[in-house]
């Protein structure tokens, strides 16, 4: 039997008020159709909608969709890269890896989109080695006892988890 094409491959090809499928959705996508319905199913790609037993979703739902995700990311790549700066140049990494700290500890444990399962949880990784201690005193946070209590290795060790996460969501994928 021969397959059948997906009728669409840009969201741009759409009119808002078109009802796509999963087929549909996973060439605009640029994923399976397997990973489309599965993050339709789970609520990921958000407004999907059962027909019986076949799932759809209107177009103008999976354009604000892509638009969301493509703004969350840049905030993302915004703050690594951000923290990257700071990690670069001459001087104690302690203080430099606080300065990084400080951008993404701020933007708290979501700061890297939902829809990037993979890269979010290295970076809630990152941000929990950033912020593992108690403070020591009032004066104190958690970033900054953190820091103070990191072996040079350590610190430079996140400094490049930093560095990667910031490379891999550069190239990462939207969805």
């Amino acid at each position: 039997m021969k397959q059948k094409r997906p009728l669409f491959t840009s969201i741009e090809d759409v009119d808002d008020s078109m009802v796509l499928n999963m087929k549909d959705v996973a060439a605009i996508l640029n994923i399976s159709q397997s990973s489309a319905t599965e993050r339709c199913s789970r609520g990921v790609i958000p407004q999907a909608f059962r027909i019986g037993r076949l799932l759809r979703i209107q177009a103008g739902d999976l354009r604000r969709y892509i638009a969301r995700a493509l703004m969350s990311r840049d905030n993302a790549t915004g703050k690594l890269y951000q923290a990257t700066l700071s990690l670069i140049g001459s001087g104690d990494i302690h203080q430099r890896l606080e300065s990084a700290g400080l951008t993404l500890v701020t933007s708290g444990p979501d700061l890297v989109p939902a829809n990037l399962p993979e890269l979010r949880a290295e970076y809630e990784s990152i941000h929990d080695a950033l912020t593992a201690r108690d403070p020591d005193s009032a004066e104190d946070g958690r970033l900054q006892a953190t820091i103070r209590h990191l072996s040079t290795e350590d610190a430079k060790h996140i400094a490049d988890r930093i560095f990667s996460l910031y490379i891999k969501l550069l190239h990462g994928s939207v969805i």
